[in-house]
């Protein structure tokens, strides 16, 4: 059933291989999405239960990682698909709250971060920086409507304060 499936996406996205972590969070992505209502909530439920959300969030780092110090195809197609996983895993209430806390550090910082970075890279990355900045936006709307999540916008905002005022 579903179950094993989901098991092999997890497995599949914890991988060291590069082919293969991609196409796990794409599938992850694809099961959630076009799995119907209440389906692909349980969907989205069952994967995070499975540590999807941590093995995104940790794709998702070392894409970025990869990415600032090698803009590669690859690595803005593991973005791209990183965080459509995780946009869609966050239909779940749960899950946003996971997303923004995150593991291995809090994954609102590095949404933001990539937010903010793509959206001042459109014009040298027309094919994949949109869809990150959309991708990413939609995701950070999903949490922020999560009331658990004040917190760490709050303490997300007075580090940004905190930085502008230190380059003043």
């Amino acid at each position: 059933g579903w179950g094993r499936v989901e098991d092999v996406l997890v497995s599949l996205a914890s991988s060291e291989e590069g082919p293969l972590v991609l196409q796990g969070c794409r599938a992850m992505a694809w099961e959630v999405y076009h799995r119907d209502g209440a389906e692909g909530v349980s969907a989205a439920r069952s994967l995070a239960s499975k540590g999807a959300v941590c093995v995104l969030l940790s794709a998702l780092y070392r894409a970025h990682q990869v990415f600032r110090a090698d803009a590669t195809r690859d690595s803005l197609d593991l973005i791209v698909a990183t965080t459509r996983a995780l946009l869609n895993l966050s239909v779940v209430s749960d899950n946003q709250e996971a997303i923004a806390k995150g593991q291995p550090g809090p994954g609102l910082l590095l949404l933001l971060r990539i937010n903010l970075s793509f959206t001042e890279l459109q014009s040298e990355h027309p094919d994949h920086a949109p869809t990150i900045v959309r991708l990413s936006a939609l995701l950070l709307q999903n949490l922020k409507g999560n009331p658990a999540n004040r917190t760490v916008f709050y303490k997300a905002e007075l580090r940004g304060t905190a930085l502008r005022e230190a380059e003043l």
